[in-house]
Order: C-alpha cells, then sequence, then structure tokens
C-alpha cells in the first residue's frame, strides 16, 4: 500500500510542518493544535509518510492519531526530518496537490549546535556522523528551502526562529492570513521543553561525549544494552517547559 491511504474520512492531510529540527516547530504545533478550524495529529511526529511501505495496522495507528477530527479545514501533521528526505517534496505534493507547507528555519551554526546537544542527549557518540546532521551541514538549510520552493510554488511558508522570538504575535496572524483562517485568541506560549537530568551523574555514565572515565563508559555500553540505556536516559530525564525558544 501507498501513502494514499492515509486518510481520514477520505479527507487527506493538507498541512504539513516539515521542520527544521529545533527551529521553534514544537511551538508552532501547539498554537495550531488549538486553534478550532486545525486538527493537528494527536501526537506531533507520527512519521508515517517517511514509510516506504504501509500496511492495515499502519493504517490503523494513524487514524487513532485523529480520533478528535470534527470537520476542520486542515488536517496536520508535524514531522521535522521530512523536509531533508530524499524526494519527499515530490512524494507529498503527489499526495495532495493543494496542501500547505510550512518550513521553520534558523541560523546554521545555531541549529547545529542545538541538533548535537540533542543527539549527544541521546546517546549518540559523534553526532556530527548522524545521517540528519550531515546532510544540513553539508547542504545547507537554503538548498532544502529553495527545493521545496520549486516544487510546491506559493504553497509554501518559511518562517525563522529569530521571527518567532521577535513576535510571536506576528508570525502567528501570519501563519493564519497564509492558511486563510481566522484569527483565533489564545495564549502564545512557547512550547520548548528542555531535556534536563534528574542526577546529573547518571548521564555523564550513560551518554557518551558527557564528562566520565571513557572506560568507565565503554564497560558499562558493553553490559547494558543500547534499548535499556536509551530506558535508563529516558527515566533519568526531566522536561522542563519554558517561555524561551533556543
Amino acid at each position: 500500500m501507498d501513502i494514499n491511504y492515509l486518510n481520514v474520512k477520505n479527507k487527506k492531510i493538507n498541512l504539513f510542518i516539515l521542520g527544521f529540527p529545533k527551529t521553534g516547530t514544537t511551538t508552532l504545533y501547539n498554537w495550531l493544535k488549538k486553534h478550532p478550524d486545525i486538527c493537528m495529529s494527536r501526537y506531533k511526529e507520527p512519521g508515517y509518510f517517511a514509510k516506504e511501505k504501509i500496511d492495515n495496522n499502519d493504517i490503523r495507528l494513524f487514524l487513532n492519531h485523529f480520533s478528535h477530527y470534527s470537520n476542520q479545514k486542515f488536517l496536520g501533521i508535524a514531522n521535522t526530518h521530512n523536509v531533508i528526505e530524499k524526494g519527499m517534496e515530490k512524494k507529498l505534493n503527489k499526495y495532495n496537490p493543494n496542501a500547505k507547507f510550512i518550513i521553520m528555519t534558523r541560523n546554521k551554526k545555531q541549529l547545529l549546535d542545538a541538533f548535537k546537544d540533542e543527539l549527544y542527549f541521546w546517546n549518540v557518540e559523534n553526532p556530527k556522523k548522524h545521517g540528519a546532521y550531515k546532510v544540513i551541514n553539508e547542504k545547507g538549510l537554503a538548498y532544502f528551502v529553495k527545493k521545496w520552493r520549486k516544487e510546491v510554488s506559493n504553497r509554501l511558508l518559511v518562517i525563522d526562529l529569530e521571527e518567532l522570538k521577535e513576535s510571536n504575535k506576528l508570525v502567528y496572524k501570519r501563519v493564519l492570513s497564509f492558511l486563510k483562517l481566522r484569527y483565533f485568541e489564545q495564549e502564545l506560549t512557547s512550547y520548548n521543553k528542555r531535556k534536563e537530568p534528574r542526577f546529573k551523574f547518571i548521564r555523564r555514565l550513560f551518554v557518551i561525549g558527557k564528562k566520565a572515565p571513557k572506560p568507565l563508559q565503554k564497560f558499562l555500553k558493553s553490559i547494558f544494552p543500547a534499548k535499556l540505556r536509551r530506558v535508563i536516559i529516558t527515566l533519568n530525564t526531566k522536561r522542563k517547559k519554558t517561555n524561551n525558544l533556543t
């Protein structure tokens, strides 16, 4: 089966927040999620459109993300890595030629620094060799924006994180104007769930690259499988909401 089966009550997804990572996509997703004319997926990144093949179980799980749908004008998802995936602009445009797309961007160095910290947090030993990090570092953000603009033309809106920091209300209005939706008053909170360790010494032991003796880290890595290490890191993590976008 192909992605054309990913419909909700015969309605296709018609709003995509594409990314980049660490650019304010969570904030925008949560704003739009509250708008009465938009039905965003229950969780931010369903990820189904990145799959080559889908099955009936995928479709059932996908539909669960939109169980709250009630004839809103827009059905939306946010998948921050879609923006850099090869051929995704053609794939999504073919899926729905009338869809609207939003790309969140920021200064390349700041993005890579923030992304590197995120990857370190999830125990990626060498973030600079991570696929998404490498692609963004090598090609730059403008390359992908240009590619998407060429494919979908005026159905693309690009927002820089600095704009969001300077005036979130203006950005919010701009997004609604792009979508041709009425203004909906709400508190424009910045949803930056900063990850912090509950116990720093545990993070140092299990997150490669942090300050801990490497022989000890290697020993722990040899006795704790990757999945268990990830569980330990997750349990040792607390997420703190802050009004600052970083």
